[in-house]
């Protein structure tokens, strides 16, 4: 409301109004700042009294104050608004647990680090994810940035059939469409797809971009993180302006952000893993790693997890997927998933 007294006369009686305005008291504060049997005595005699000064200030005061909140009811409407959200799920429930129920939502982004192998199933955990949300939501769509040229369309179309869902029986030219893939060979050819993204974002738009996927991000940073002393600083701080880009899209707009990235060496094994045989990493050195929110590590699965689980069959491969390090979830956790003809799928 106004910080003028004239404007609550609804709640101050007219001739108290011009009183207070005969004192020179015309806004807000110089109503309150006064004690109320200091603001009587100062007023002409027999104008008002000193109950009703009081109850003007009261009023004021109440007209002016915010709505409270019940801890226990603001936490309710919080969880009810957190469940009706739209999540990014991958629909494999030891997967989604393994990030806190969710690849992000809309509302509470997260950019998430899917790294590994070559093979260890990336950009087919990747693909699945986005064909999940895309036939479960038909005004979604996706950004997938492919930095090698290896993304081939006609691929996707028989990973539809992996998804039961009637949308992508009945709908797979719109699934299609809405996975919008933009060459980026360059990191400034990525600074421009997201400056579009940015813009569509903003826009009242019918079909709304929720999932980025950078497939991979090896290849668009890597090549600059080879040269060395301070041209080397230098490329070192291009990929962490692009991953905090990356990261504030997700926050403001509600994205889940996929960054695929490859592995490196790790001798003689990764401490950060559990499994004490692996000797690979994540590629791009140890400061990318607090540039996301959680670090998924996919792999094939160690002799230890492969005797104890049933085998299902020669067309399914198990993947270990664990969690290196999370904002988000408990790190050190882990799960098996299975890949049949380049489909995730659940057994």
């Amino acid at each position: 409301m106004s910080d003028s007294l004239s404007a609550y006369d609804s709640i101050i009686p007219q001739a108290l109004l011009s009183a207070f305005a005969s004192l020179n008291i015309s806004c807000i504060a110089d109503l309150i700042s006064i004690p109320p049997t200091a603001l009587f005595r100062r007023l002409p005699k027999g104008c008002t009294s000193l109950h009703e000064v009081k109850d003007a200030i009261a009023s004021v005061r109440n007209a002016m104050a915010s709505r409270g909140y019940k801890a226990d009811e603001l936490c309710q409407e919080l969880e009810e608004e957190e469940e009706g959200a739209e999540r990014v799920m991958c629909g494999i429930g030891a997967l989604d647990a393994l990030l806190g129920g969710d690849f992000g939502r809309k509302g509470k982004g997260k950019v998430v680090e899917i790294a590994g192998d070559s093979g260890s199933g990336k950009t087919v955990l990747a693909l699945h994810i986005v064909l999940a949300h895309l036939t479960a939501h038909p005004n979604a769509s996706t950004l997938w940035l492919d930095t090698t040229g290896d993304f081939v369309p006609e691929q996707v179309v028989p990973l539809l059939e992996a998804h039961n869902d009637a949308c992508a029986r009945k709908g797979e030219v719109t699934v299609l469409e809405r996975i919008h893939l933009h060459l980026a060979f360059q990191v400034n050819d990525a600074y421009s797809a997201l400056a579009s993204l940015h813009t569509t974002l903003a826009q009242d738009t019918h079909v709304k971009p929720r999932i980025v996927v950078v497939d991979t991000i090896t290849a668009l940073i890597g090549p600059l993180l080879t040269a060395a002393s301070s041209e080397g600083t230098s490329r070192h701080a291009i990929m962490t302006d692009f991953m905090r880009n990356l990261r504030m899209l997700a926050q403001l707009h509600g994205l889940s952000v996929l960054v695929l990235n490859n592995s490196t060496r790790s001798l003689p094994n990764n401490p950060v893993s559990i499994f004490p045989n692996t000797v690979r990493k994540p590629a791009l050195g140890p400061s990318f790693a607090f540039l996301s929110d959680v670090t998924l590590w996919l792999a094939l699965p160690p002799d230890k997890v492969e005797n104890r689980e049933e085998h299902i069959d020669d067309c399914t491969e198990r993947r270990v997927a664990e969690v290196f390090r999370s904002k988000v979830s408990a790190s050190g956790r882990w799960c098996s998933f299975w890949i049949r003809r380049g489909a995730v799928v659940a057994v």
